[in-house]
């Protein structure tokens, strides 16, 4: 079974590159109406540790600032990307997460990308504004939670 994320991912691919972290987030993981910070930083890294760790056999995800919103995002790639560091597994052979250099202070291992990408995102998770449009991060509309119903509700294909 596809993890939602990746769902999430597939239909975002069909118009376009990908989706913002917080999107991401605040599209798979519902949290209570009181969360700690400590707890919404844990559940962002499960997300992105996720992504490394159960992307099926053939699928990569990158992870880079996108040059329109200016924002990180995820998105699939079918090839390696020469300006992103990936990120094996310890848990299968292929390596499914790339993340893009700028994330990665330079000599450091690349887990620091970790808490580099969560101080960008940090905001806009606390406040629970996981789409971004304008120039800035609101709640999700109707058309968001429409997208993310069709997403978590579409057929697996044969190949899984």
């Amino acid at each position: 079974m596809k993890p939602d994320w990746l769902k999430l991912l597939e239909l975002r691919k069909q118009k376009g590159f990908g989706l913002t972290l917080p999107f991401i987030y605040g599209a798979v993981h519902c949290l209570p109406t009181i969360f700690s910070e400590e707890e919404a930083q844990r559940t962002f890294e499960a997300v992105i540790l996720s992504m490394r760790d159960e992307a099926p056999s053939g699928y990569q995800v990158r992870i880079h600032e996108c040059g329109e919103l200016h924002q990180p995002v995820a998105g699939i790639v079918y090839s390696p990307q020469p300006w992103c560091e990936g990120w094996p597994s310890p848990h299968k052979p292929e390596t499914s997460l790339c993340i893009s250099s700028e994330y990665i202070p330079e000599g450091a291992p690349i887990e620091t990308a970790i808490p580099l990408l969560w101080s960008r995102c940090r905001d806009a998770i606390i406040a629970r504004a996981y789409s971004f449009k304008g120039g800035v991060y609101c709640p999700f509309n109707a058309t968001d939670l429409d997208f993310i119903k069709q997403a978590k509700h579409q057929e697996e294909s044969e190949a899984d």
